[in-house]
């Protein structure tokens, strides 16, 4: 074990990860190093996610995991599972610090104040935006975390209760903070948030700013509620070229009876009329939108009815990809009071279902985009060493195998002699040509 190793893992969502980049990039700019795989490391840091009952099951299996493989580290828990029974995660072999969602900008901004038990001024930690301050190099895509917190209180969700504080960082710190990871090398910035439509200063605003920025190939969007939008953001949001048109619009179910048990505030009306207004805005400016969404499959009392009317919906919206999940039960929330929930073995027959649906519509819309041209963000590059099983293309064993992502958020294979002058991060435009067995779009330079 080297002192001055650090290992960080991260389960859950974009928030997550934003949070444990400026955590590990804080530790790397004070000397600390990232461990190799099978080394131990002085210092873990473990970001929980507790979503679902699988992730939270994860999470715990995760730190018991690290703590086995890192006998001598100093290991550190965060995450939503610190704030869900919190004497239960601290009783976990091997933890050694517990870090509050709340005391989290804290942490962030100065770790080792918690990690080695220096006592701190809270006084000290007041401007939040330091909890977001990335201060070392990155790749060429970062996360830039805008807001926090969710007070809808959906049925089922476990979030107003853990991350319940909503905070919207103010502009001026927004864009301070992505010129910060722009001179550092990013070309790409993805803004999050916990409930990012609520950004309380505009979002549409926030896009326009940061769409000027000198030194941005790309700007993205995480996840959206749909009621969180109105028209004018979405036109706003058309007129940010930068702006990949690719959103995912979080849908959970596909019929009106289960959203209102859910208290999703929507129904699929309102959420059709999002998805057109989206459509309609982005293709005045020539750039067609893309979309994909969550479903929840099982939610207490759907029937199969009803599950055939969600799956019939998704496809009538033309999403690119379902992100599906079995419906989990979550203590403290509403929905965990429901008496008519429905067997596991259901559960999983429909779970299997709407993956094989989310399977046809991602083949459906990738092969619609065969004889076009995108562009890729190259954020990968490797020396070809053999046939690649699934790809279309003889490529010979000099070549080099460049990976990146168009704007709709496909990622793509595109073979090269070694003596282009390729670099991770330059922006290609591409002929899309075939795709393959596993649904990787394949290209050649326009």
């Amino acid at each position: 074990m080297s002192d001055s190793s650090i290992k960080v893992v991260t389960l859950g969502c974009r928030a997550n990860q934003a949070e444990s980049d400026a955590f590990a990039l804080r530790m790397l700019d004070q000397g600390y190093r990232a461990a190799q795989p099978n080394e131990a490391a002085a210092v873990v840091l473990v970001n929980t996610c507790v979503v679902t009952g699988m992730a939270e099951r994860q999470s715990r299996q995760m730190i018991r995991r690290l703590g086995r493989e890192n006998p001598e580290a100093l290991i550190a828990v965060t995450g939503c599972g610190a704030e869900l029974n919190k004497d239960r995660w601290a009783a976990l072999p091997g933890v050694d610090v517990l870090v509050t969602n709340k005391d989290k900008p804290a942490f962030l901004k100065d770790p080792f104040r918690f990690l080695y038990g220096e006592a701190h001024d809270p006084g000290l930690y007041q401007d939040t935006s330091a909890f977001y301050d990335l201060p070392s190099a990155l790749n060429i895509r970062a996360n830039l975390m805008v807001q926090d917190g969710c007070k809808e209180m959906c049925s089922y969700c476990i979030i107003p209760y853990v991350r319940p504080n909503r905070v919207s960082t103010a502009p001026a710190e927004v864009l301070a903070m992505a010129q910060n990871l722009l001179s550092r090398g990013v070309k790409e910035l993805i803004v999050t948030g916990i409930n990012l439509g609520s950004y309380a200063y505009g979002l549409g605003d926030l896009m326009q700013v940061l769409n000027v920025l000198p030194g941005l190939v790309r700007l993205r969007l995480s996840s959206l509620e749909p009621k969180s939008l109105n028209p004018d953001t979405i036109r706003a949001l058309a007129h940010c070229d930068k702006l990949c048109p690719h959103f995912h619009l979080c849908l959970q179910s596909g019929s009106d009876a289960v959203l209102l048990g859910m208290d999703r505030g929507y129904d699929t009306a309102f959420f059709e009329e999002t998805i057109k207004t989206f459509r309609q805005a982005f293709e005045r400016v020539g750039r067609p939108a893309s979309f994909s969404t969550d479903l929840i499959v099982g939610f207490p009392g759907e029937t199969d009815a009803q599950f055939q009317d969600s799956l019939a919906y998704c496809e009538r919206m033309g999403f690119n990809k379902l992100h599906v999940f079995p419906y989990s039960v979550r203590s403290r929330t509403r929905a965990a009071r429901f008496k008519n929930r429905v067997p596991g073995a259901v559960i999983r027959t429909r779970v299997a279902q709407a993956l094989e649906l989310s399977r046809q519509l991602a083949y459906r819309y990738s092969s619609n985009l065969i004889g076009g041209k995108l562009t890729i963000l190259v954020d990968e590059i490797k020396e070809h060493r053999q046939q690649t099983p699934h790809s279309a293309f003889h490529i010979p064993r000099s070549a080099l195998l460049i990976h990146g992502f168009t704007p709709n958020y496909l990622k793509v294979e595109l073979p090269l002699s070694a003596s282009h002058n390729i670099r991770v991060g330059d922006l290609l435009p591409l002929s899309i040509q075939s795709l393959s067995s596993d649904g990787m779009l394949q290209g050649v330079l326009a």
